[in-house]
């Protein structure tokens, strides 16, 4: 938004007034203050004026105005920072809990002290390159973006937070860049970060494993540190990259329930810890232990994005907003809005065994029962190590020419050339594979 970032200039962000868009307010003066807030939301932080720190008010259900949480600083064993609800807390200034950035400079140390130089405000939502990412238009979502940085490391820090009112949800991510003249390496990078006060809350994520995906798991958020993780290199079926944070009274259809869920397939963490003031630190984003990105000189690091959403209407309020924001402003695929076909997959009936005609005619009697897509799964591929059970040929995407003496081609125009009952139309195919595995024993790996 061109107005509104010329109205930056020229007015800085320590002068006293208001800059808003839609969903945005900021208060202007020593310590800006932020609200993105909706009909049903409200996510709210402010500047410390003295240390220039981000310090956490709000997230959940729409707030007019908030408490500012310097006011439950307190004394104890900690340094003054331990003591904070802070937004993007970093490493070594006496905040005990685990960071949501940790960098190593060129000397080795990791001491980092972002500090806050300023903000713009825009309609609409900027794309993060090569990662997924939520979108909309100007009359779907606005953002907010703070400049932090850290004369440590000469690295600053853009931290991007979106308003999705109709979903209920704010993505967060953030940038940073090295503007200094060595390099640095970035060693932890949580996308979302958030401290919340002393309240009981539940943590809900997903555990599972092959045939038993996607079980839930409840438990309570006590001290100490509590989470999960991925270190298969994908997102993976273990644990999934979600988890929502609820009173121990919700339920499905009653209570508070917040859900965060992040935009990516690789290795990541999920980390909930409960300090000894009783609150609680919330961080989810890439896993440390398969993180060490070296920032050189000029060098831009995009973190992966995450979203979360409010509902006080219990986890189906919490689950219909993601799925609704997942619908609409993230998925791209033409087939979003298309009913799914009836379709008949051939691994139930067939398996491994199977050829060019007897797949054939299980596609011709699919047809007869109304289906419109038949979908050829495992076991079509592979020549020197043929893909006759799951030990063999994974990688080797070329059709068994014992199954397909006349190639795929032909195959496929059989199946296409099928009339589906009682109508015109004729079948649809689709083929299985699986690009992420590869077999011991295969012309690919040997």
């Amino acid at each position: 938004m061109v107005a509104t970032r010329l109205a930056l200039c020229l007015f800085p962000a320590w002068a006293l007034g208001q800059t808003s868009v839609k969903w945005i307010t900021v208060e202007d003066g020593p310590a800006p203050s932020f609200s993105l807030s909706s009909s049903g939301i409200s996510y709210q932080f402010h500047v410390d004026p003295l240390t220039l720190d981000l310090i956490h008010d709000h997230w959940g259900g729409y707030a007019a105005e908030t408490v500012p949480q310097s006011a439950l600083n307190m004394n104890g064993w900690g340094g003054a920072y331990t003591y904070r609800l802070r937004e993007f807390p970093d490493s070594g200034r006496g905040d005990f809990r685990t960071p949501a950035i940790h960098i190593q400079h060129a000397s080795g140390t990791t001491v980092s002290a972002f500090s806050y130089t300023g903000y713009e405000v825009q309609s609409g939502k900027p794309g993060l390159p090569g990662l997924p990412a939520t979108y909309g238009d100007d009359e779907d979502v606005s953002t907010l973006i703070v400049h932090l940085y850290d004369e440590y490391s000469a690295i600053g820090a853009d931290l991007y937070y979106s308003i999705f009112p109709q979903h209920n949800a704010i993505a967060r991510s953030f940038r940073l860049t090295n503007k200094g003249n060595s390099t640095a390496t970035v060693l932890r990078a949580s996308s979302w970060s958030i401290d919340m006060p002393n309240e009981e809350l539940d943590l809900i994520d997903l555990r599972g494993d092959w045939a038993h995906e996607a079980n839930i798991n409840r438990r309570a958020v006590g001290y100490g540190e509590q989470g999960f993780r991925s270190t298969a290199g994908y997102s993976s079926h273990f644990h999934n990259p979600f988890f929502a944070l609820a009173p121990p009274t919700t339920t499905e259809s009653q209570g508070s329930a917040t859900g965060y869920a992040l935009l990516y397939t690789g290795s990541f963490a999920a980390n909930v810890e409960r300090w000894s003031t009783g609150w609680v630190r919330v961080l989810l984003g890439l896993n440390p232990l398969h993180l060490s990105w070296p920032l050189e000189a000029g060098d831009t690091f995009t973190s992966p994005e995450v979203v979360s959403v409010h509902s006080e209407t219990g986890f189906t309020g919490m689950s219909q907003s993601l799925h609704s924001l997942f619908k609409n402003q993230l998925s791209r695929s033409n087939h979003t809005w298309e009913t799914r076909p009836a379709l008949l997959n051939s691994w139930e009936g067939l398996g491994f065994d199977y050829n060019h005609t007897v797949l054939v005619e299980l596609a011709q009697s699919a047809a007869d029962l109304g289906c419109t897509l038949f979908v050829n799964d495992d076991g079509w591929f592979g020549t020197d190590y043929p893909r006759d059970n799951d030990t063999l040929g994974l990688g080797d995407w070329v059709a068994q020419p014992k199954k397909f003496p006349e190639g795929l081609g032909a195959y496929v125009d059989d199946v296409n050339a099928i009339t589906v009952a009682n109508s015109t139309a004729k079948m649809e195919f689709g083929l299985w594979f699986e690009p992420e595995m590869v077999n011991p024993a295969s012309d690919l790996s040997c």
